[in-house]
């Protein structure tokens, strides 16, 4: 350590090291904040089309219909999301899951969700919705219709699925990192 092209070579190396860490940190924040933003926005726009679908039906007993079941269910494949409609009561009538495995058709999604929808028009929250999920999920919820008080959809995804897609992202950056280095 008495060479002084050393001491400056190992000074230079680590203010570069500490340079990508930096950059990294910041990379790392505001990409995950991007990714769940985006995710979010997917999300707000399958409940908008499905409420724009669920909007032609006449009646409140057309929820239970096999044909929006079926789009619940295409809207959801493509997606990645889990849908379902809610009544005016917060009880669950249709999902888009099997109808066999299917565990959330007859729970309730509490009172408190149901009001803030009717007052916000919206609900964007990382909830379980009081039991209706086994675990925090991202959730997004509106009225199925603006001028009549028919039900609510309710849009949800898991955590893993937004941050799986983050993960990808994240391992191609230290890879070049530690390339670069």
């Amino acid at each position: 350590m008495k060479s002084i092209y050393f001491r400056n070579f190992l000074s230079t190396a680590l203010m570069v090291l500490m340079s990508f860490l930096i950059i990294g940190a910041a990379l790392f924040f505001l990409g995950q904040n991007f990714i769940i933003n985006s995710h979010r926005d997917s999300m707000k726009s399958n409940a908008e089309a499905v409420a724009r679908v669920a909007e032609t039906v006449e009646d409140n007993n057309a929820l239970y219909d096999w044909g929006i079941r079926i789009n619940l269910s295409v809207a959801a494949e493509n997606s990645g999301n889990d849908i379902f409609l809610a009544d005016t009561q917060g009880r669950i009538v249709t999902c888009s899951d099997d109808p066999g495995t299917c565990t959330h058709v007859g729970k309730y999604v509490n009172e408190s969700f149901i009001n803030a929808i009717r007052f916000k028009g919206e609900i964007d929250l990382v909830t379980d919705l009081d039991g209706v999920f086994p675990t925090q999920r991202y959730v997004y919820a509106i009225p199925l219709s603006d001028d009549s008080d028919v039900g609510y959809i309710f849009v949800s995804s898991t955590r893993s699925t937004i941050i799986g897609a983050w993960g990808a992202f994240l391992w191609v950056f230290l890879a070049v990192a530690l390339a670069i280095l």
